[in-house]
This record gives C-alpha cells, sequence and structure tokens, in this order.
C-alpha cells in the first residue's frame, strides 16, 4: 500500500465530510479572508507598537500586551457575526446532506408542523447566538482595558 491509499483507508476520511464543510464554510472567506485582520493589524502595529515601543518596551512585550489585542477586537466581532451564518447555515446542510442534527430536527418539525419542538429549537439557537455575543463583548472588557461595561 502507498501513504496515499493508506491515508484513504483511514477512518476518519469522510468525503461527505469533507463536502459538508466545504458547503457550510462557502460564504466566509470572503468576508475574512479580504485583508480584514491583516488591515487591523497594520493599523494597530502604526500607532500602538510604536508608541509602546517609545516607552522602553521590548519588542515582544510591546507585541503581546499592546498591538495584539487591539488587533483582535475586529476579528472577534466579526467572528461573533459569522456565528449567526454558521447557526442558520447548518439547517441548509445538515438538510442537504442528510446529517441528522438540530438543523435537521429543526426542517422535520416545521413540516410536521410541530409547534412546541420549532418553539425549542428556534429558542436554543437564539440563545447559542446571544451567548456568543456576551462571550464577545466580555472579551471586549478583557482584551481592552478602556472598555468598562457598568
Amino acid at each position: 500500500m502507498t501513504p496515499f491509499t493508506e491515508l484513504l483507508a483511514l477512518p476518519f476520511y469522510d468525503t461527505d465530510l469533507i463536502l459538508q464543510i466545504n458547503a457550510g464554510s462557502a460564504p466566509f472567506p470572503s468576508t475574512v479572508d479580504q485583508g480584514f485582520p491583516t488591515v487591523s493589524m497594520i493599523v494597530v502595529f502604526r500607532f500602538d507598537l510604536a508608541a509602546a515601543l517609545a516607552r522602553g518596551a521590548s519588542k515582544r512585550r510591546a507585541l503581546w500586551r499592546h498591538a495584539l489585542p487591539n488587533a483582535l477586537l475586529p476579528v472577534i466581532t466579526i467572528s461573533g457575526v459569522l456565528l449567526g451564518f454558521v447557526l442558520g447555515g447548518s439547517v441548509a446542510v445538515e438538510q442537504a446532506f442528510g446529517v441528522p442534527g438540530l438543523g435537521r430536527a429543526l426542517v422535520t418539525a416545521v413540516i410536521e408542523r410541530d409547534i412546541i419542538v420549532v418553539q425549542n429549537l428556534v429558542l436554543l439557537y437564539a440563545v447559542i447566538f446571544v451567548g456568543v455575543n456576551v462571550l464577545v463583548d466580555l472579551s471586549y472588557a478583557w482584551l481592552d482595558p478602556r472598555i468598562r461595561y457598568g
């Protein structure tokens, strides 16, 4: 056996899983990879890194303590927004590929007009979305001490 055929024989190699991941993540590279993190890093490096180096901090400390937390704020923001697309897209991907999950259960409940299950699943999706957005907001305060809630 060649190494490639051994890779194909592994139990975790599943073409359906690869198709599902590609279908679920298709709209996201255009949002995230169009230089959004790079632009935020350039802006932060220009100001925060220069100020930290002028105060006498080492390059490593200036990068980890001053530049990186401020550059992560826009990336965390876009990640929180994209989670809503992932939650909504999971319904379509699960239905298209026949994967058992909450999205498929939601579609089945809508088709069967099971209002109680639909309400509970929509509530669960809403709680997950709100919970992640609360974690995003709390991470702002943790990354940037200038941000205070209260």
